[in-house]
């Protein structure tokens, strides 16, 4: 009676093993998905940056195109 009683409580104990282990697993599922939204909220932000930076570049380089032209024509008159 005492082996099935020691067998009983092994069977326990690595049941329980298993669940801390699946537990665990999720966990580290969920940090991870975490992980993966924060990060593509952060590209998302860069993106956004980006395209306005580059908007902004666009704008400085047809405004120098501008003041160099006017500059040309002032030369020549």
């Amino acid at each position: 009676m005492q082996a099935m009683f020691d067998k009983l409580g092994s069977s326990m104990q690595n049941q329980n093993s298993s669940q801390n282990a699946i537990r665990a697993m999720a966990e580290l599922a969920r940090g991870i998905d975490g992980i993966v939204k924060h990060i593509r909220i952060e590209q998302n932000d860069l993106r956004k940056q980006l395209d306005e930076q580059d908007a902004t570049n666009r704008k400085l380089g047809e405004l120098i195109d501008a003041v160099l032209n006017q500059a040309d024509n002032e030369r020549r008159n």
